[in-house]
């Protein structure tokens, strides 16, 4: 007859609960301490590592004259009945011709008031002579009127009207009612020809908005608030008012973050090769 067969060792983890009343004990302070800030930084560090891409919205290439995003599936479209004039993968807008998206909203995406990364290619083919007009940003409504319908939004202004003395600055609001604006002596000139590269980044961790330019910053303005107010869209194209020139613009590729991206990501980012 054989021996019965040993009972296999079985190995049994601590509950939740027993760990943390083992915790609890006031001599056991140093070790909880240990353990908080291990966890901490373990945080800190996967969410320094995170894929910008996790965080991608909406991204515009505009390949093949498409203006439909990957991913999100986002259409711009304008009230007007104009087509874009589309070349290798990017949109030229003229005078009086703006897109929306208004898909891209508040609504449907709660999380972008607590912290965006509004990216963008473009390129100023021919400067506006006069107003301030809106380039790119979220709208609180798709109306081609006041600029007051601005949430966070490139802008360029010419000061008086002298296309020499200005630049790209950015306005926003915020959920408190205080809104950010950029002087004249802050704003980045604008080179006539030349694709370049700006971000808007709202962040609340920081209480602060920021415009920056091929990955290097321009200029931040910090507030009380935590979060945008609501928005019913993003725009390009968009006039201060129906009196506005806006010249002549391309837009080489569009990207919106549900979160404000650092310093080193900013830098990081290429535009899409087609």
């Amino acid at each position: 007859m054989k021996p019965p067969s040993p009972r296999a060792k079985i190995l049994r983890l601590p509950s939740p609960f027993s760990v943390m009343n083992y915790l609890q004990k006031p001599s056991r302070n140093f070790l909880r301490s240990a353990l908080l800030a291990a966890g901490l930084a373990l945080l800190t560090t996967s969410l320094s590592a995170a894929d910008p891409e996790q965080a991608l919205v909406a991204k515009w290439t505009f390949k093949n004259g498409s203006l439909t995003s990957v991913p999100g599936n986002i259409a711009l479209s304008s009230s007007r009945p104009f087509t874009p004039k589309s070349q290798k993968g990017a949109i030229t807008l003229s005078d009086r011709q703006y897109l929306i998206a208004s898909a891209l909203n508040s609504e449907k995406f709660p999380a972008l008031t607590s912290g965006v990364t509004i990216w963008a290619r473009i390129r100023m083919d021919a400067l506006p002579t006069d107003y301030e007009i809106n380039l790119l940003g979220l709208q609180d409504t798709p109306d081609t009127g006041d600029w007051s319908n601005m949430v966070f939004s490139l802008l360029y202004r010419p000061v008086g009207g002298d296309v020499t003395q200005a630049g790209f600055s950015f306005l926003s609001r915020t959920s408190n009612g205080t809104q950010l604006g950029v002087g004249s002596s802050r704003f980045q000139p604008a080179p006539v020809g030349e694709f370049i590269d700006v971000a808007l980044v709202f962040d609340p961790a920081f209480n602060a908005a920021s415009m920056w330019v091929d990955g290097v910053l321009v200029t931040s303005r910090h507030h009380d608030a935590l979060a945008l107010p609501r928005f019913g869209g993003l725009g390009i194209g968009q006039l201060k008012s129906p009196g506005s020139l806006m010249g002549v613009t391309t837009y080489d590729e569009i990207r919106v973050y549900s979160r404000a991206l650092s310093e080193k990501e900013l830098k990081a980012l290429k535009p899409t090769q087609d």
